[in-house]
C-alpha cells in the first residue's frame, strides 16, 4: 500500500475520536515516524545536478516579476524554499508529497516546542510551495507537481478590530513628537500602507486648500493610485514639516542626526512603544483597517473604500471592514423584520 494512503486511512479512521488538534499531531507524528521507512531504501542524499536548486529558485524569480510580484512577496518564497531544500535534499525532479508533508510536519513542531506554529504561517508555507512547483510543473521542468499531494490548511479567521476612537485619541496624546502625530494621522487619513507612506518625498505633496492629494508610485501591486490627505492629517503634516532642520527630501525622516528617510521597521517600532505605554495594541497597519472600517460605517460605498485602499478585489477589502456589535445592533432594529 502506498505509505500516503496508509496515513490517510489512519487519520480517517481516528478522526471520530480525536479532536483537530489531536488529528494533526497524529498526522504530523506518522509522517516524521514513517518518513524513509520503504521496502527498498531511500536515496535522500543530495545529488549533483546540472541546475541547482538555486538555479530553478532564480527562473522562478525571475518569472515571477514579470508577473509583477512584489519584491517583499519574492523574498518570502525564497526564504521558505531554501528552508525547505535545505533540509529534504534531493534534486528538484526527484522531491515527493511525502517530502513535502514530512518536511512541513517537522518545521510545525521545530525545537520540541509544544505550541505548533500558527495556522496562517504554514498555509504562507503551502501556498508557496504550491506556487513553486505548480510553476517548475508548467515550465516541464519537472514530471509532477509534488504540491498536488498537500491538503489546504483550514485557517480560522480572525476579528482583527479597528482602531476605537479613544484609542486613537489615547495614541495621540501618547506621541512625543510632531513626526509621530503626523504619521499616524496620515496612515488614518489616506489608508496607506506604511511603506507607501515612507516611499513619500516631501514634493509629493499637492496641497489643495487644506487638503492635500498624492500619487503613490511605489504600491504593493505596483500600480499607480492617488490618496488623499484630510484637514486634521494636514494640519499635523505641515507643523510637523515646518519644524524640520534638515534637507533631506523624504516626507518622514528619523528624529536623530544623521536625518534620513525612516525606515519601516523604525514606524514599527515607534508605533509599537506607544501601544505598549498605553495598554493598546498598536500597529501600523491596524490604522489602515480602521480607515476601512470607519470610511464604510460613515457611508463610503465598498468600492470606493477598495479604490482608495488600493485593492483589486472587493473581498479583500471586505475582510479588512469590521461590523461591531453596536452597528450590527443598529442595523437590525433599522432593517430586521418586525
Amino acid at each position: 500500500m502506498d505509505k500516503l494512503k496508509l496515513i490517510d486511512e489512519v487519520i480517517n479512521t481516528m478522526m471520530p475520536v480525536l479532536d483537530e488538534e489531536q488529528i494533526r499531531l497524529l498526522e504530523s507524528t506518522l509522517l516524521i515516524k514513517l518518513h524513509g521507512v520503504t521496502v527498498t531504501e531511500e536515496h535522500t542524499e543530495l545529488a549533483v545536478s546540472e541546475r541547482s536548486w538555486e538555479w530553478y529558485l532564480l527562473k522562478f524569480c525571475a518569472d515571477k516579476r514579470i508577473e509583477n510580484c512584489a519584491e517583499s512577496t519574492l523574498a518570502g518564497y525564497c526564504r521558505f524554499i531554501r528552508k525547505m531544500y535545505g533540509t529534504i535534499q534531493k534534486p528538484i525532479e526527484q522531491v515527493t508529497a511525502e517530502d513535502l508533508r514530512y518536511y512541513i510536519a517537522i518545521y510545525q513542531y521545530r525545537n520540541g516546542k509544544e505550541k505548533p506554529l500558527s495556522l496562517s504561517y504554514m498555509n504562507d508555507m503551502r501556498h508557496c510551495f504550491s506556487s513553486f512547483f505548480g510553476w517548475a510543473y508548467a515550465m516541464e521542468y519537472i514530471g509532477r507537481d509534488p504540491s498536488k499531494g498537500i491538503r489546504k490548511i483550514r485557517v480560522p479567521e480572525k476579528i482583527l478590530e479597528p482602531y476605537t476612537e479613544n484609542d486613537r485619541i489615547t495614541l495621540m496624546e501618547a506621541a512625543h513628537t510632531d513626526r509621530d502625530q503626523a504619521i499616524m494621522q496620515c496612515l488614518y487619513s489616506t489608508g496607506m500602507r506604511i511603506s507607501e507612506l515612507l516611499s513619500l518625498n516631501r514634493a509629493d505633496i499637492q496641497y489643495t486648500g487644506r487638503r492635500a492629494e498624492a500619487i503613490l508610485h511605489n504600491t504593493k501591486n505596483k500600480a499607480e493610485r492617488r490618496v488623499y490627505f484630510s484637514e486634521k492629517a494636514v494640519f499635523y503634516l505641515r507643523r510637523y514639516l515646518a519644524n524640520r532642520q534638515d534637507d533631506d527630501p523624504a516626507l518622514f525622516v528619523s528624529v536623530k542626526q544623521p536625518f534620513r528617510r525612516l525606515s519601516k521597521s523604525g514606524a514599527w517600532a515607534m508605533i509599537s512603544k506607544l501601544g505598549k505605554s498605553s495598554g493598546i495594541h498598536a500597529y501600523c497597519h491596524r490604522w489602515r483597517r480602521s480607515f476601512i472600517t470607519d470610511a464604510c460605517r460613515r457611508g463610503m460605498p465598498i468600492e470606493v473604500a477598495a479604490r482608495l485602499a488600493g485593492h483589486k478585489k472587493l473581498n479583500t477589502t471586505a475582510r479588512y471592514r469590521v461590523v461591531g456589535d453596536d452597528e450590527a445592533r443598529e442595523a437590525h432594529v433599522r432593517f430586521a423584520v418586525a
